[in-house]
């Protein structure tokens, strides 16, 4: 068993890797943020879908972490950055829930398959970094709906193809 100080902001979790599971001190608003701790704190991610959080940032150098992204997460979620941390598998299309997602990063990871056309509901959705990833299928025509977009990035996903649909003239917000 082992145990890691967290830097946390507002709040106090302990993490342990024998049950992964995280004891929250307080229910306030949160930010949780990791560098450069063990791969056990993936699982321990899914755990956290009914805390209050805000901000969930993992951060691993050379993508250290192992697993694939967790499908629910708390719909308070402000900001989500698992840029570079190594995570695999399909964009969750449960993500559609987080109607108060603004910042979304998961570029330079493993992930595989479609753009959730369903993620037209995230829209708050200001800032969206998938590039660098193994991404594939068309561009969903109802991202158009993503109304406060401002800046996109799907670059590096050599699966991805076709025109970029019509409807996206509606996205005047992107730079």
């Amino acid at each position: 068993s082992f145990s890691k100080a967290l830097k946390i902001f507002r709040a106090k979790i302990s993490l342990t890797s024998d049950s992964n599971l995280v004891h929250l001190a307080t229910r306030q608003p949160l930010t949780f943020e990791i560098a450069r701790y063990h791969s056990r704190v993936l699982s321990a991610a899914s755990c956290f879908t009914q805390a209050p959080l805000q901000v969930l940032s993992l951060w691993q150098p050379c993508g250290q972490f192992s697993g694939q992204v967790a499908a629910q997460l708390s719909t308070t979620l402000q900001e989500i950055d698992l840029g570079g941390s190594g995570y695999r598998g399909v964009l969750p299309v449960q993500w559609s829930t987080l109607v108060n997602l603004r910042r979304l990063d998961l570029g330079w990871n493993g992930l595989v398959g479609p753009l959730p056309r369903q993620w037209s509901k995230l829209s708050s959705l200001e800032y969206l970094q998938l590039g660098c990833n193994n991404l594939s299928g068309k561009l969903p025509a109802d991202w158009s709906a993503l109304s406060s977009l401002t800046h996109l990035r799907l670059n590096k996903n050599m699966q991805l193809h076709g025109p970029l649909p019509e409807a996206w003239s509606a996205l005047t917000r992107l730079s």
